[in-house]
Parts: structure tokens; C-alpha cells; sequence
């Protein structure tokens, strides 16, 4: 018998141990500032990107993203190549729409894996909420809270969403797609 795997979707959570300093204040206050100045990645209020906003080059987030290459190389032996990256800002009774990553007409722009790490939460826990179908599954759902320090990866295509905040202060995750090599 020989079995070969068609599709596959899949979510990895792993928490960033405490010894790597990041210092989450600096790169929240940042993360709000970059939503104050209007800095979206689409202006178009339909579109999920909306949501999404502009992130500038900083050390702290240079090694999240070199702590999740050099971990998923280690253990599944392939490279992810990062081909976006984004905050995601939160306040108070705001949720993330459900959205995947696929591009349709545009397949060089479509990620393999995307990723979502958070930077701040309240004491009340918010949810990343995946929606599934495969197999005999048509309505499949999985939720993981939201936690300081934690990454979620999964599959791009999978649709997607974080409940609202009912906490006083912002969620804040950093957000990346990557494309394996």
C-alpha cells in the first residue's frame, strides 16, 4: 500500500520561551501608533487587509520571525521564506473578519503557511477561530485562545478569524505569510 497525501491543513502553536528578551511595550506602542497614522494595508473597508497594518523593520521582530524559520527547518526540513508581514490591532469590541490568504488569480502570491503571534492581550481571552472542511467534515471548527508570547502557524488557505476584545486595552498580534522552499 502506498499512501499519498493530497491536501493537507494544519495549525502548530508553540510559545516563545522567555529567554528570547522581546520587549512586547516597544513594539505594541508601536503597533498602535502605525494603526493611529492610518497605516492600512488596503484602504478598501471590504477587503480583509483592512484590518491589517504596516510594520517596520525592528529587531525584536527580526527574531520572532528567525526563532519561527530556524524551529519549523528544524523540525520539518523546509524553509519558510517570508513574503508579508503585518500588526494586527484589536481595541476594545473589535474582532478580525473571517478571511484565508489564498489569491485566486495571482498564485505567486499565495502563501503556504501564515502565522499569528501575539504581543498583547487582556485578562479576558479572546479566540483565533479556524473553519475547516475536508473529508467527511463540511463545517469543521477549532478555536485557540489568544495568548502573550504564543504563535499559531497554519495552512494559508484555511478561513479564519479572532473574536472581539472585550478587554479595555488593544489585542495586538504580529502577522506573517510565508511560502516553503
Amino acid at each position: 500500500m502506498d499512501k499519498r497525501t493530497l491536501t493537507e491543513q494544519f495549525f502548530i502553536i508553540d510559545f516563545i520561551p522567555e529567554i528570547l528578551p522581546l520587549d512586547h511595550k516597544v513594539l505594541t506602542k508601536e503597533a498602535i501608533i502605525t494603526r493611529s497614522l492610518g497605516k492600512n494595508k488596503s484602504k478598501e473597508e471590504w477587503d480583509y487587509k483592512h484590518e491589517y497594518y504596516e510594520v517596520t523593520n525592528h529587531p525584536h521582530i527580526t527574531w520572532v520571525k528567525d526563532y519561527i524559520r530556524d524551529h519549523y527547518k528544524e523540525k520539518y526540513g523546509k524553509t519558510l521564506v517570508e513574503i508579508d508581514q503585518s500588526y494586527i490591532v484589536q481595541l476594545n469590541k473589535e474582532g478580525l473578519k473571517k478571511h484565508n490568504y489564498m489569491h485566486e488569480y495571482e498564485y505567486t502570491k499565495t502563501p503556504d503557511i501564515s502565522c499569528l503571534y501575539c504581543l498583547a492581550t487582556g485578562p479576558k481571552t479572546s479566540y483565533i477561530i479556524f473553519e475547516y472542511k475536508g473529508g467527511r467534515i463540511r463545517n469543521g471548527k477549532w478555536k485557540i485562545p489568544v495568548e502573550e508570547r504564543k504563535l499559531v502557524l497554519f495552512s494559508s488557505q484555511m478561513d479564519h478569524y479572532i473574536t472581539k476584545n472585550e478587554n479595555k486595552d488593544a489585542i495586538i498580534n504580529l502577522s506573517f505569510q510565508y511560502q516553503l522552499v
